[in-house]
């Protein structure tokens, strides 16, 4: 017979440990510690590529070459070459061709409260009432519609694009301080990433809430209370509370988008704050920049210059030298101003006022255009602008307003 003898067995079992030791339970604790964000990374990289996904891919990094690219141009080459545009935009008479008829989306729903243009995917996301979130293809007009899930009646907002050059993600925040990160939200397989509360002591008191992502892995987010909190995406924690040391409520907030740790608060005061998240809590405000009685509307720094502009309810310009803190005043006569948008590449500085007109500047304080936006097929309606969005890197400028039309407005064209 083959086999082996009950003495051999009886042998191999006198070398063998009582209870084998394992390391599952520590996979495991290592495992739900880890950030969601991390395992959707890996889930990416595990899927095998084809020759379809290939060409995607490289269309992606093409774009991310070309923006990064365009950031290292000069003033000049800036305005003169609108990336992907030809050369002849740069010519005055067709910067002031922004008043040709827009190319109108309908949306369906009542109001526009928040524009934004993703580069990648040559798409607009528009948020509209309670928890509703349009996603238009430009190319043919189609749009998805996407449910933020809101608690309650919660309107959304602020939204935010990560990785906007290559596979991007969503961030909705709405005025119940909750924060949402989509992924795949210009397809119909959108799905949760991550969400969280970002104030959890303040759950039912509304309030503006505003977020600012930074592509460092940090999300800046105030609304509540006279502090800016700092998120940490990756971790899905908070990491620092920034004192504003000040009653006032937060507008809207901006940062230098070098990456040098520099956040610009406006104030409903009128008052413009500059904080270091490098110093110590007590001396994080290092500059306060004097505005007017109005509220502020918009701070945005313009990747083409180091100069940060702010626009006033009152309907005053100012276009701030951050490292001497002097700015050129430049005054719209066109009533109070609602919203305000800069173009990245070029400086072009696009206002929005109650009386239903776009007044469109650069830098220097110039008049490019005037937009009459209750022009048109009748010229009647909700045309009160709530929001304007500029492309990042196309002469197209996205209104939206209090009815359910969402106009495009694009130069030289």
């Amino acid at each position: 017979e083959t086999g082996t003898s009950p003495r051999l067995n009886q042998m191999n079992t006198n070398f063998l440990p009582i209870a084998l030791p394992s390391l599952f339970f520590e996979w495991c604790c290592e495992q739900m510690s880890k950030s969601i964000l991390k395992e959707l990374q890996i889930a990416a990289i595990l899927v095998p590529i084809s020759t379809q996904s290939t060409v995607p891919q490289v269309q992606k990094s093409v774009r991310r070459t070309e923006d990064e690219d365009s950031r290292r141009f000069s003033h000049r080459d800036r305005v003169k070459a609108f990336v992907h545009y030809p050369r002849e935009i740069a010519d005055k008479s067709l910067q002031k061709n922004f008043n040709v008829q827009p190319i109108n989306l309908e949306s369906n729903y009542e109001q526009t409260f928040n524009l934004l243009f993703c580069p990648s995917e040559n798409v607009l996301i528009s948020s509209h009432e309670k928890d509703l979130i349009n996603v238009w293809n430009l190319e043919d007009k189609s749009k998805t519609t996407l449910k933020n899930l809101n608690a309650q009646i919660n309107r959304i907002t602020s939204i935010n694009l990560m990785n906007e050059n290559e596979n991007p993600l969503l961030i909705v925040a709405s005025d119940d301080r909750c924060i949402k990160i989509w992924r795949n939200f210009y397809a119909n397989e959108c799905q949760v990433a991550s969400a969280w509360q970002a104030f959890p002591d303040s759950f039912n008191i509304k309030c503006n809430f505003i977020v600012n992502w930074q592509q460092d892995s940090s999300l800046m987010a105030v609304g509540y209370g006279n502090i800016i909190k700092i998120f940490d995406i990756e971790r899905e924690l908070p990491i620092q509370d920034i004192p504003t040391n000040t009653l006032t409520a937060i507008t809207t907030i901006a940062d230098d988008k070098m990456g040098s740790k520099t956040i610009f608060a406006g104030f409903a005061g009128g008052t413009i704050k500059v904080f270091d998240i490098r110093t110590s809590l007590k001396n994080s405000s290092t500059n306060t920049l004097q505005e007017q009685e109005t509220s502020i509307v918009n701070l945005q720094v313009p990747r083409i210059d180091y100069k940060l502009v702010s626009g006033s309810q009152s309907g005053e310009i100012k276009v701030w030298d951050i490292r001497t803190s002097i700015p050129q005043i430049y005054q719209m006569q066109s009533g109070l101003m609602n919203s305000q948008v800069v173009h990245d590449q070029t400086g072009f500085i696009a206002s929005g006022f109650q009386n239903q007109r776009i007044k469109m500047i650069n830098l220097n304080g110039e008049e490019l255009s005037t937009i009459k936006h209750s022009d048109g097929f009748l010229g009647q309606g909700n045309r009160f602008i709530n929001c304007l969005g500029f492309h990042p890197s196309k002469p197209i400028l996205a209104v939206g307003s209090g009815d359910s039309c969402i106009s495009l407005y694009e130069a030289g064209h």
